[in-house]
């Protein structure tokens, strides 16, 4: 059996526990069992032993019913208790304190005890976990787990057992009411050997006997008589109706478990579900994996290239790019989260990546003279390489290579008057993703008499919101010159117009681009009465461009704290095609970068703790657009946090000091002997959380260290303690100091009490607790 460490808390005890169904999974269920309960109380002096032959108790515990070997169970405990008003006891008594608590649970045969936990919702003060043997020594082979003082301070059944003493565990009893606020036990059990076992109180050996030092509850009661001094009343209760009754059977049967063989893991498969895609962009592939909660991740590898997705309800969808068109194979790997439930899987497949027609946009003149030089301008995307063939009646002019999505070819009109039909042809080369393509522009070549308008646009696409400038080009009317040019130009295009004043051959003006793709351009030149020109008009176009990026992300399939986890990052641009550029996400102000290969990064991002985290990704292209996602993980708790136990905490703090000066005290936490890092302790002094504006103080460990101060009023001997919470917020492991001060306050004494009728005062004690098993109230009278 592995060893088991303490977990401190404080935990108000005195009664058994109830599991609390705080999380129930759909593989547990709730068991309730109710027992009669029947205390003794033997007073040190002053009076008899008093029996109460108490009223029933409920316990409730929540945890899987069946369990395979191997299998590690959560069960979850807690009882609810009620109040007690104390406001007229006998002769002035008062209860002071009640002190030694301990609770003993029989564990389940077949069971080891991994971890147990006690919450901090409670007014017990220094209370731990651990296990013991059946002479109450502890014993991480023990078979009973003790919630006791750390220092297995009890009334019996202890090395550390006196019926006359207060010890750590304890419940200071002020005011008029008294009333246990008791905490959840989380149990973490693994199960070993198939068969049945139970989980009970303790029950074995003396144990079953009535007043036993070994019974399964034990606490003394610690009484201020006035002048007859301290009173201590030893209590010991066991499940039973009366004192002479047998131990009750269902108290070793409080939740009943069935463990079975460790089973086979399941055999899993993996397809590919995606048929098409579009050759050269970023496309969706999904796998589908059966059984459907098989949980885990796919990676898919094609082209050279591996991207892994986490299987959500039985799919996994990855972005991936495939250059090439045509028959792609892509190969498929499963690893399950849990490779002792599944099996790890591989397929392959393949998708038919089909190339889109590359899209071409002709700007050119729409009227030209005989014999003139005419220059034709072509944009294509930028995935489009290779070379446009120009041509016209079926003859080739020529042809020119595709740069950067540019392409200019210059031709002889010839000395023919005609309309003149020019077909440009996309050939693509063998690294190209798009698939050939055809346009065609029509040219009118004519000699006239009259005025003509050439416009030329910047062939190069233009971001939304931006300006673009047009040349016009003005040719004079036969018999005048380029002097003679006076007038207005009206330039159209996305349904505005501008206009421009024309002094001479050449004029530019700025067009604002509105919209993406091809905008039509027409522009008309109206003369000036006496400068003998004709109306000209022209026609070309300009492109747009968005300016934006898209980005899909895709959260790993798990995270875990202070553990690297991969979050996919794919960006496309407008049109579609892979991004290129950067990718950086930010989480708790830290950053981290990729480049984007095939519009794909992957960045890896750490989250220090189990709360909602946003993580914040941007990508920047060469040009300076960018793009921003958010997207919000959650952590589960790591490893170390998860077995809490494994953490160790030492507290370094002055052993004596000066009433009303600051004490510096510095607890060193380690996990399996490292400094750890992550979650915080919380501080109690004297039972009470130390606090900073009102709520108590959680101070981070960092590099397995947390420091903190306290100062004292009151002399006489003050207790701290410093419990380890993981990054949930669950109790760990804690260490308790003593300070004594000196040269401060000397503390307020107790009222003087008559000392006679200590009997009824007792009687009254022993129904009070009773009530308060039963989670009633009392008043005495």
């Amino acid at each position: 059996m592995r060893p088991f460490t303490a977990a401190v808390s404080a935990l108000a005890v005195g009664l058994p526990l109830m599991v609390v169904p705080t999380s129930a999974h759909a593989a547990e269920v709730t068991n309730s069992v109710t027992y009669p309960q029947t205390c003794r109380a033997i007073p040190n002096r002053l009076a008899d032993p008093q029996d109460n032959r108490g009223q029933d108790v409920r316990i409730e515990t929540t945890a899987p019913a069946t369990v395979e070997v191997g299998k590690t169970i959560t069960v979850k405990m807690k009882v609810n208790t009620g109040k007690t008003v104390l406001d007229k006891l006998p002769f002035g008594a008062r209860v002071t304190d009640n002190a030694r608590l301990k609770i003993d649970l029989a564990l389940p045969d077949g069971f080891e005890l991994q971890s147990a936990l006690l919450s901090s919702d409670t007014n017990v003060q220094g209370l731990s976990a651990f296990t013991v043997n059946e002479r109450g020594e502890k014993d991480p082979n023990g078979r009973i787990l003790r919630l006791a003082s750390a220092d297995n301070a009890t009334i019996a059944n202890s090395p550390n057992a006196s019926v006359t003493g207060a010890g750590n565990a304890n419940n200071h009893v002020t005011g008029s009411t008294l009333e246990w606020l008791l905490p959840t036990l989380t149990m973490r059990l693994k199960a070993t050997k198939p068969g049945t076992a139970s989980l009970g109180l303790r029950h074995k050996g003396s144990a079953e006997q009535y007043a036993s030092p070994t019974s399964y509850m034990t606490f003394n009661v610690v009484t201020d008589a006035g002048i007859a001094g301290t009173v201590y009343a030893a209590t010991y209760c066991s499940p039973r109706t009366s004192p002479t009754a047998p131990f009750f059977d269902g108290a070793r049967h409080l939740f009943d478990f069935t463990v079975i063989d460790k089973q086979p893991a399941q055999k899993v498969t993996v397809n590919l579900a995606t048929e098409r895609v579009a050759a050269g962009e970023l496309s969706p592939v999904t796998a589908t994996v059966t059984p459907a909660d098989a949980a885990g991740t796919v990676t898919f590898t094609a082209a050279d290239r591996s991207v892994t997705a986490p299987v959500v309800a039985g799919r996994a969808t990855a972005n991936m790019v495939f250059p090439q068109a045509g028959q792609q194979p892509v190969q498929l790997a499963f690893t399950p989260r849990d490779a002792e439930k599944f099996l790890p899987a591989q397929g392959t497949g393949t998708v038919e990546a089909g190339a889109r027609p590359a899209e071409l946009t002709i700007m050119a003149p729409r009227r030209v003279s005989p014999g003139s030089e005419v220059t034709i301008q072509v944009v294509t995307p930028a995935a489009a390489t290779g070379k446009l063939v120009f041509s016209s009646d079926g003859k080739t002019l020529g042809s020119a290579d595709i740069v950067a999505g540019q392409t200019s070819f210059t031709f002889n009109a010839g000395n023919t008057e005609a309309s003149r039909t020019i077909d440009v042809a996309y050939q693509p080369d063998q690294a190209a993703s798009l698939a050939p393509n055809t346009a065609s522009v029509t040219i009118q070549v004519e000699e006239t008499a009259d005025t003509t308008l050439t416009l030329a646009a910047d062939a190069t696409a233009v971001p939304i919101g931006s300006t673009t400038a047009l040349t016009a080009t003005i040719t004079p009317a036969k018999g005048t010159t380029a002097r003679d040019i006076r007038g207005t130009l009206a330039v159209t295009v996305g349904g505005q117009t501008i206009r421009h004043t024309v002094t001479g051959a050449t004029s530019t003006v700025d067009l604002p681009v509105s919209a993406a793709g091809q905008q039509q351009v027409t522009a008309v030149f109206y003369p000036e009465p006496d400068s003998r020109q004709t109306i000209a008009t022209a026609e070309t176009a300009i492109v747009g461009k968005t300016t934006g990026l898209s980005l899909r992300l895709t959260p790993p399939a798990t995270v875990t704290v202070g553990t690297p986890a991969i979050v996919q990052i794919a960006a496309v641009t407008s049109d579609q095609f892979p991004a290129r550029g950067t990718a950086t996400a930010t989480v708790h102000g830290r950053t981290t970068s990729a480049n984007l290969v095939d519009g794909v990064a992957e960045l890896p991002v750490i989250l220090t703790d189990t709360q909602p985290t946003p993580v914040t990704v941007t990508v920047t292209d060469p040009q300076g657009l960018t793009a921003t996602e958010t997207l919000t993980l959650r952590a589960e708790p790591s490893l170390a946090n998860d077995d809490i136990f494994a953490t160790d905490i030492v507290l370094d703090l002055p052993e004596s000091g000066k009433a009303n000066t600051f004490l510096t005290g510095t607890a060193t936490v380690t996990t399996s002997g490292r400094p750890t890092d992550g979650g915080y302790v919380s501080v109690q002094v004297d039972g009470a959380a130390l606090q900073r504006d009102g709520k108590p103080v959680a101070i981070p460990v960092v590099n397995g260290k947390a420091a903190f101060q306290v100062n004292f009023a009151v002399n006489g001997t003050h207790q701290v303690q410093v419990v380890y919470h993981n990054d949930a917020g669950d109790s760990g492991n804690g260490v308790t100091s003593m300070v004594v001060i000196t040269g401060g306050r000397t503390p307020a004494t107790g009222t003087e009490h008559q000392p006679t009728g200590i009997m009824a005062w007792f009687t009254k004690l022993i129904e009070w607790f009773t009530h308060l098993f039963s989670g009633g109230s009392s008043s005495a009278s």
